[in-house]
């Protein structure tokens, strides 16, 4: 009985530690306008914004000359729900992608 008290007390304990970690985790910053990136392909993305912003879509590709390099790629500046869209070189090459607010 002592025994699996004991281990009912490490687990909450454990458990415990743990919820705290999550709960302490910093917020991840939402850019305003309520924006939205869609990727189209793992080749390119679009973005557009619920809100009256400015706002351009940014790639990362994998630069298909270069085996453990990068570049980056920015649509054109568009206004609130319009389109700002763009895509790398090659299909399937697209690393990342987020949406930048001005």
């Amino acid at each position: 009985m002592t025994s699996l008290r004991k281990l009912a007390v490490g687990a909450t304990a454990a458990g415990l530690i743990g919820a705290s970690t999550l709960l302490a985790a910093p917020a991840e910053a939402t850019p305003p306008g309520r924006c939205s990136v869609n990727p189209i392909a793992a080749t390119g993305a679009f973005s557009q914004c619920g809100d009256p912003v400015w706002h351009q879509v940014r790639v990362t590709c994998w630069a298909w000359w270069n085996w453990f390099g990068s570049y980056e790629r920015y649509g054109q500046p568009a206004h609130g729900g319009y389109h700002s869209e763009t895509a790398c070189d090659l299909p399937f090459s697209m690393q990342t992608w987020s949406v930048v607010v001005y």
